[in-house]
């Protein structure tokens, strides 16, 4: 049935509002509402990837700063809302950046940039940055500071492996000592790489023996803990008999730490009876550091008394500092001679730091007559690090007045270096004889190296001209050895005899 005629303009007049009202209301939509973002169909997976990537990175980015933030404020964790769970989430916080965010985010942006420089470091430098850095190194005047950037630009190198940037720095460097501080410190960082065999072959495409030389050593003993047999073929191609010598001796010391069988059997075999010899010394010593016991006991089979004497010295005072009373007690089993008498003298000096006088009485009963008093005034030097009065006083009393004179010497002297004007107060009130003239001397040098105007005022104060004219002469040459321009200035002004300045000043 037909609608009537008003019915129909109502009709249309309703149809206009609700369109008029839906599209005000959806323009205020698209005012306020983000646009749905929506791939184009024809994006490929790449490049969906890629932006799942950036999101992601932004995402960690955001995580970072915020962790860097809180650790640098007194906010408690978790007082940004927690780590986001997903991309909307990550957004949104990306989004609502609080103000103590802003506020450092200039710092943590200064952090990243500290860390994208750490990472710079560990890529390989290229041959420009090279050129900067020779061209830095160049105009440093001082010696030292020069060495000290060529130690750091070396470590660097030697990290990298960088072997080609190695020899073209070389090559740049005209004074050996340059050459020298550069080439360990590369030769130093290949060896904590572990890779020997690229330091070795550094070394010998620079073609200079003194570097060579210089680094050999270190690279035998690191090779050696690690491929013996491939150190021991590098050491035979090394140009002089001494250094292929000392190789083997640095090869074979790391390889017994590691492996003592083998390294004894491949010794065992040099046809040549000292280089053997000296290859089981090594070993030896090597052993001591495990069980110096064993080494000692090792040690007193071999005839050769050089190779014996050095294994049993090392490993008796190794196993002194383990166990002083057995330590002892083989010693005081070993035959009569020069090996026994060095063993009694380092065991002793080891003792006398814990208990001088079971030190003391111990060498005065076991060493040989020829030896004892040497022996005791060495101990005594020692003893005086610790104790310089009673030492002092101890040996003040020996009846040999060589040896006397040596040891009140040694102990003083010791003593001066820590209180110059206790020790000479005690020399002072010593008898007047040699030994207490050449403690005096010796306490005064160590005075002048501490504090040469004190020591000028004691001397100036001496009685008798003889003596005060001897005492001048020692302290003028002790100043003059450490600072002769000050020195030439006092003597010249000094009260001292003509006849004195003469002979310290010709």
């Amino acid at each position: 049935m037909a609608l009537p005629s008003s019915r129909l303009v109502n009709f249309a007049l309703a149809l206009l509002a609700v369109g008029l009202i839906t599209l005000f209301f959806k323009g205020f939509a698209d005012e306020d509402l983000p646009a749905k973002k929506v791939a184009p169909p024809s994006a490929s997976m790449s490049e969906k990837r890629g932006k799942s990537t950036v999101k992601r990175s932004r995402r960690k980015k955001n995580q970072v700063l915020q962790q860097w933030a809180r650790q640098q404020s007194s906010l408690p964790v978790g007082h940004e809302g927690g780590t986001p769970q997903n991309e909307e989430s990550a957004a949104q916080e990306e989004s609502a950046v609080g103000p103590h965010e802003a506020m450092v985010g200039t710092e943590a942006s200064s952090a990243a940039e500290r860390v994208s420089g750490e990472e710079k470091a560990e890529r390989l430098m290229t041959q420009e940055e090279l050129g900067v850095e020779l061209e830095h190194l160049a105009g440093i005047e001082d010696a030292t500071e020069r060495q000290t950037a060529l130690r750091e630009l070396g470590k660097t190198l030697g990290r990298q492996m960088n072997a080609e940037l190695a020899l073209q720095t070389l090559a740049s460097l005209t004074q050996f000592d340059d050459r020298a501080a550069f080439a360990n410190e590369v030769v130093r960082a290949m060896l904590e790489k572990k890779n020997p065999a690229a330091a070795a072959q550094l070394m010998a495409q620079t073609g200079d023996s003194k570097l060579i030389q210089g680094t050999s050593r270190q690279i035998a003993s690191a090779w050696g803990g690690l491929d013996p047999a491939a150190a021991l073929q590098w050491a035979g191609t090394l140009a002089q008999p001494k250094m292929v010598n000392q190789a083997y001796r640095d090869i074979v010391y790391s390889w017994a730490a590691k492996d003592l069988n083998s390294a004894y059997n491949w010794a065992a075999q040099i046809p040549d009876p000292r280089m053997q010899g000296e290859l089981m010394g090594r070993i030896g010593l090597a052993l001591a550091q495990k069980d110096p016991m064993a080494a000692a006991q090792w040690a007193v089979q071999f005839e050769d008394q050089k190779v014996q004497g050095e294994i049993l010295s090392s490993a008796v005072q190794l196993w002194a500092l383990k166990d002083m009373a057995a330590a002892v007690g083989f010693v005081n089993q070993l035959p009569a001679g020069s090996t026994r008498e060095q063993n009694i003298n380092a065991v002793s000096r080891l003792w006398v730091r814990t208990d001088p006088a079971k030190a003391i009485e111990w060498v005065s009963r076991n060493a040989a007559p020829e030896s004892r008093d040497s022996i005791l005034s060495g101990i005594g030097g020692v003893w005086a690090r610790q104790d310089p009065l009673a030492a002092s006083k101890w040996v003040a009393g020996f009846s040999d007045p060589q040896v006397r004179s040596q040891a009140l010497s040694a102990t003083t002297a010791q003593w001066a270096t820590k209180d110059p004007q206790a020790a000479m107060s005690f020399v002072s009130g010593l008898p007047q004889d040699a030994a207490q003239g050449m403690a005096t001397s010796s306490v005064l040098r160590m005075w002048v190296n501490k504090d040469p105007a004190a020591a000028i005022s004691w001397v100036e104060g001496v009685r008798g001209a003889s003596q005060q004219s001897a005492y001048y002469e020692v302290l003028g040459k002790q100043w003059l050895a450490i600072d002769p321009k000050q020195a030439t200035e006092w003597i010249s002004g000094s009260r001292m005899p003509n006849e004195v300045k003469q002979r310290l000043l010709p």
